[in-house]
């Protein structure tokens, strides 16, 4: 498991610097995590932490496009393991081209 929001920050910073990003992260009430990277292009990464929010629905990936759009970046949405998409979201995710991916699990730090 990712080790806690300051591992996941660095995870994403780290990884995007040696791509030649520059990195911005915005830490959110309710455990939410958005990186803004800049570099050849621009990411908007939302990443979704805390137990609470194990499901992802389609409002969800609405915010994570209007922000992107706001900003003028390519959406992209940052999964734990445990959390699942419905079914909408889904398919809402493909037919907008939000890349989804999976936090890998990295240690330290976890519970």
């Amino acid at each position: 498991m990712v080790g806690g929001m300051y591992g996941v920050a660095q995870y994403y910073r780290s990884k995007l610097e040696a791509e030649g990003y520059t990195v911005r992260i915005i830490k959110r009430r309710g455990g939410m995590l958005d990186v803004f990277a800049v570099g050849a292009d621009r990411l908007f990464i939302a990443v979704v932490r805390g137990r609470r929010k194990s499901k992802v629905t389609a409002r969800d990936i609405r915010r994570v496009v209007e922000t992107a759009r706001y900003l003028g970046a390519r959406p992209v949405l940052a999964l734990p393991r445990y959390a699942k998409l419905t079914k909408e979201a889904a398919r809402l995710a493909t037919k907008i081209g939000v890349e989804v991916q999976r936090l890998p699990r990295l240690r330290g730090g976890g519970r």
